[in-house]
């Protein structure tokens, strides 16, 4: 009887921390409250996902590969979707390796949000040729794409790290 009356407390607990997590922004169902009551931390992420160009058409992608060819800069292209683990575990252990973070800075960062799957993120993930995210796809200064660079699945940050140098050794 106590066994069920601890494990009906902790249920409660945990989703009271859920709610409130939710209710203050945090997308991760792991940990609800990370990152909430840190200023920094929510600072740190909104700087994080502000650095990356949203893109969702394959209009929008040959505008932005244009862009970055102008400027001659490499471009990753970050397919991300909310129910991806790997995604968010991208987001939260790579992406904001310090390391990690300033080599991309030296790129143009797209992000295709394809959490809903609907026929402009069906058509993009086509197009590119990815089953799903997460994924990264690289292209050079100038435009052309580095296909045995592309990336399927979760890295860490020091793997990803030697894979960003070599993406922009091109």
């Amino acid at each position: 009887h106590k066994l069920w009356k601890g494990l009906g407390l902790a249920a409660v607990i945990y989703g009271a921390t859920f709610l409130l997590g939710a209710a203050l922004g945090s997308k991760d169902t792991i940990q609800p409250l990370r990152g909430v009551f840190t200023a920094g931390a929510v600072a740190g992420q909104a700087a994080e996902r502000a650095s990356f160009r949203k893109i969702k058409t394959i209009a929008d992608l040959d505008r932005e590969l244009a862009s970055a060819r102008a400027a001659g800069k490499p471009v990753m292209l970050d397919f991300y979707a909310d129910w991806c683990t790997y995604c968010k575990q991208m987001e939260r252990q790579t992406f904001s390796d310090p390391k990690v973070a300033g080599l991309m800075s030296e790129m143009t960062l797209l992000q295709a949000d394809v959490t809903r799957q609907d026929d402009a993120d069906k058509a993009l993930q086509d197009h590119i040729g990815i089953p799903a995210p997460p994924a990264m796809i690289f292209w050079t200064p100038g435009g052309e794409e580095i296909r045995h660079l592309r990336l399927l699945g979760f890295k860490g940050p020091e793997p990803f790290a030697q894979h960003l140098n070599e993406a922009l050794s091109f």
